[in-house]
């Protein structure tokens, strides 16, 4: 074993984990927490660190993946875009028009299948109040899938 572990170490280093993928089978801790996916929908969820990038998985009944969500700053979506950039890059890099999902957030879907997150509401003095709709310079929050 001592004469391959310096080759297995060798083969090891530069190696990707795939990227989390809907439909993907996971294990989900006992204590998952809850996660509202969309308008009035709640998955238990999960969070994993893959290759550098902190995501937000929520599966359902039969433990497949259904959401994918992450705000890292190194995740970067096929079209180059990060939480750097503003809705304006969004929709020069194909993104559709923006959405709201009344009780959830703001987002639109690039053509990579990666939607760009705007949150839509926010808790103030112990309410929730629906948020402006993004402008042209607000920065992206997070990206899902689903």
């Amino acid at each position: 074993m001592r004469r391959f572990l310096p080759l297995l170490l060798w083969l090891g280093v530069g190696c990707r984990m795939p990227d989390p993928s809907i439909g993907q089978k996971i294990q989900l801790p006992t204590n998952a927490e809850m996660l509202v996916t969309s308008s009035a929908q709640l998955w238990p969820s999960t969070t994993r660190l893959i290759n550098g990038i902190e995501y937000t998985l929520a599966a359902d009944s039969d433990s497949r993946v259904v959401f994918i969500s992450t705000s890292s700053s190194h995740f970067r979506t096929p079209e180059g875009l990060s939480i750097n950039s503003t809705l304006e890059q969004v929709k020069a890099a194909g993104g559709q028009g923006v959405i709201y999902e009344g009780g959830w957030h703001y987002y639109a879907c690039l053509p990579s299948g990666w939607c760009a997150g705007f949150y839509g509401i926010s808790e103030k003095g112990g309410s929730i109040q629906v948020r402006q709709p993004p402008r042209s310079s607000t920065k992206i929050e997070f990206f899902f899938r689903r």
